[in-house]
């Protein structure tokens, strides 16, 4: 069964909002093992509309269009699927006492233009009789149309909810396909592609895809065949072999991000962090505080951007700075000690460097860092030169800092980036 993608509003085509929600569906359609052929934006024209819904219906089975549904006078994607398929638009009194209901909660009265969302084209079967906008879908000449909300987060759980549950009392696919998403950082493309690559001829149906998202490399198994016992057996040795010839350069699967990987870890060995930042200020501890419950684990950040603020906060001796320069291995060092010290943490991690564009030196180009590592009974610094932009410099010494820190946790190893 193949399907399409439609998602309308000029405020995709501008780029001044990602199209989320496209991505969101493909990915759940995969992952289902339906063929999505295309994916396209359309603008809130209704000729635009049209034309997409006109050319997807001929060559899909189903169509998902995300957008258009909402009271404005832009919201145009119900008036043409009514016109396009000679549907006559009726009425539906159980979305009207939904608007007035929402009204009435908020103490207002009902707006005049969300009645608009109660007229639906003829035959179409509401998702949610719940919502004021809650999408609907219709069966059209042996091809069945969804229309969902553009908000994401009413799209993807109508999508979750509804969209696939019925797709799948229609058609079940008969070749499982299933996909592993492994995440490594400090290997680039072209050596993971040639450490990895001969496990498609090892396993034909096997393929491997290579995604750089910078400053990781992403990458992903996906196997099909039938039955599904053969698809998950095939699949885990694949990703056996394959995680031995990235070790240890793979932090997490799926939806792992770094920070998150970190932040179980020190949760599993009870162990406290502290960070103490220069150049990335304070990137580190913006990443680590975004996954919730850090307050478990990561008691503090501090941005010690000039010297006089590390030899306050930190205690980094002004005789270290000046023989050495701020720029160093000793003074990551004594970041790192220092911030462990102060704050009675079991670990201390520190970044110090030249992010750029200017302030480099012959023996100290832009690009620069130094990281330290303050754990129990040693404290360690190591020395990069990253390449790219500021904002680049400043990203991959974060990841660097961040990864160094999960092999000490994973692995009790004081190695960064090799």
């Amino acid at each position: 069964m193949k399907g399409e993608i439609i998602a309308i509003g000029d405020e995709l085509l501008v780029g001044r909002v990602p199209n989320t929600t496209s991505l969101f569906a493909a990915r759940r359609f995969f992952e289902a093992g339906y063929l999505i052929r295309k994916m396209s934006i359309v603008g809130d024209q209704p000729e635009s509309i049209e034309e997409g819904l006109v050319q997807a219906m001929l060559k899909t089975d189903f169509v998902v269009v995300t957008g258009g549904l909402g009271p404005t006078s832009d919201d145009l994607t119900t008036e043409v699927i009514s016109r396009i398929l000679g549907r006559k638009l009726v009425f539906h009194n159980g979305i009207k006492e939904q608007i007035e209901k929402y009204f009435r909660a908020k103490g207002e009265k009902p707006c005049e233009e969300y009645l608009k969302l109660a007229w639906l084209p003829e035959g179409a079967t509401l998702l949610d009789e719940t919502g004021k906008a809650a999408g609907y879908f219709l069966e059209h000449e042996g091809k069945t149309l969804f229309f969902l909300p553009g908000v994401p987060d009413q799209m993807k759980d109508l999508l979750d909810r509804k969209v696939l549950p019925y797709l799948a009392t229609k058609w079940r696919p008969s070749v499982v396909t299933r996909q592993e998403v492994i995440k490594t950082f400090g290997l680039v493309e072209s050596e993971i592609n040639a450490r990895c690559a001969d496990l498609e001829e090892i396993y034909p149906r096997l393929k491997i895809g290579y995604y750089p998202d910078f400053p990781e490399v992403h990458v992903t198994l996906t196997f099909s065949s039938e039955p599904l016992g053969e698809t998950e057996a095939i699949l885990s040795r694949a990703k056996a072999e394959l995680e031995a010839r990235l070790y240890p350069h793979i932090f997490g699967y799926g939806d792992d991000t770094l920070e998150k990987v970190v932040g179980d870890l020190l949760r599993a060995r009870k162990l406290s962090l502290s960070v103490a930042e220069s150049c990335t200020g304070g990137l580190i501890g913006h990443r680590l505080t975004r996954i919730p419950g850090s307050s478990d684990y990561f008691e503090r950040g501090v941005i010690t951007y000039s010297n006089l603020s590390k030899v306050e906060l930190l205690h980094v001796s002004e005789e270290t700075l000046t023989a050495f320069g701020a720029v160093s291995a000793e003074v990551a060092e004594q970041m790192a000690r220092g911030v462990k010290e102060k704050s009675r943490t079991d670990i201390g991690l520190s970044v110090t460097g030249i992010a750029g564009p200017s302030g480099g030196t012959p023996e100290k180009p832009v690009g620069t860092v130094y990281i330290g590592l303050a754990v129990p009974g040693n404290t360690i610094a190591h020395r990069f030169l990253f390449r790219g932009t500021r904002e680049m410099i400043q990203k991959v010494a974060a990841e660097t800092a961040l990864d160094g820190l999960r092999r000490y946790l994973a692995h009790d190893t004081l190695i960064f980036g090799s």
